[in-house]
């Protein structure tokens, strides 16, 4: 009779020990289940700022070459007009006589 009362005593013992281990276990995955809710909200802001910064990176980019190529275009159709008016004087000098050797001898 002891016997048995000591190991219902045990049993009691046990089931106690073990509804205590589940809770501890359920408060636990329940605190994981949060950090990991917590890290997951976060990961997706980092990412949705990235993505917008990266789409000013993008546009201040195309911002940048378009002003490039306007400038290439503009420093370009420049030296094109100077080219033709050093072209233009060069041929206006040897058709009148004036350069300045030809003027130093006058």
């Amino acid at each position: 009779m002891a016997l048995w009362a000591y190991m219902w005593k045990n049993d009691e013992r046990m089931d106690e020990w073990t509804r205590w281990r589940d809770g501890e276990l359920r408060t636990l995955r329940a605190a994981q289940g949060e950090m990991l809710a917590g890290r997951m909200r976060e990961a997706e802001e980092a990412r949705r700022q990235l993505e917008c910064d990266v789409a000013a990176e993008e546009g201040e980019m195309r911002r940048k070459h378009a002003a490039e190529r306007k400038w290439f275009e503009l420093v370009r159709e420049e030296r094109t007009r100077l080219l033709g008016e050093l072209e233009t004087v060069e041929m206006e000098n040897a058709i009148f006589g004036t350069y300045k050797g030809a003027l130093a001898t006058e």
